[in-house]
Formats: C-alpha cells, structure tokens, sequence
C-alpha cells in the first residue's frame, strides 16, 4: 500500500481492507523471480476511501439470542448499547471499550422473548450515537 508491500497478503483476494488493512491507494505487482525470465508488471491504482456511517450494523436479524452490532467510531471510546422490548422495558445493558472503527459487539439475547427489540448505542455521556433493532425468533 502506497508503495510498500502488504505484508502476508500473497493470494489473488486481499481480505478486510478498511479493518485488517488501513484504506489508500492499492496496486499489484507480477512478477517472475530467476531462474524464470525476471519480469514484472504493476497494475493501475485503486484507491480505497473510508466510508463513514452512523448506521448501526446488526446481524443476524433475525436471531436465536445471539448477534453482533457494529459502527463506526473514530477513536478509542467507550460506548454502551442498551436494549429495550417492545414495551419499553430494558432487557440488556453493556458497556465495550472500542478499539477499532468497525469493531464487531457480541451480544446475548437467548434468554429474552421472541420480539422486536430497540438497540440503543450511547457514548460515555449518555448521548444517543446510533438505533437500530434486532428480531428475536427462537
């Protein structure tokens, strides 16, 4: 990436970039090394941007209980994601320590009815970052 080699990456299909590998400007490079006939040939750039999002990202929907939820975050924070059924009551409540942009959120509803349930994902302050639902269907 932006001349210099990614490294591990050797296969015909690079996985993740955005995640496991930063966005800019990718090209691919041939080559054939002694004792074949040395040569080699680039290909043009591909530049790959970042594309931010307040959407909240949950899958499966729907679910048994179990489910991730995703969104982007810019810098390392803490959020909470508060869940709450049909009613308005709170059926789950956890703080994470985000890490990464997209960082993948386990959560486990398995014990909660069949519903439609409202996510809430709030920042440190108690501010509403992101909503979104998930199906429970056991």
């Amino acid at each position: 990436m932006n001349g210099q080699p990614i490294l591990g990456e050797l296969t015909a299909q690079v996985d993740s970039i955005g995640l496991k590998h930063p966005t800019g400007s990718y090209t691919v490079t041939v080559q054939n090394l002694p004792p074949k006939l040395p040569c080699a040939s680039t290909s043009a750039p591909l530049v790959i941007g970042d594309s931010v999002t307040t959407r909240l990202f949950v899958f499966p929907s729907p679910t048994q209980g179990q489910f991730k939820v995703s969104f982007y975050s810019a810098t390392a924070d803490q959020y909470t994601i508060s869940i709450y059924d049909a009613k308005g009551a709170s059926v789950f409540r956890k703080a994470y320590s985000i890490t990464g942009r997209y960082q993948l959120l386990d959560v486990d509803l398995r014990a909660a009815a069949n519903g439609v349930y409202l996510i809430r994902l709030t920042d440190k302050t108690n501010r509403v970052i992101a909503t979104g639902k998930v199906v429970v269907a056991h």
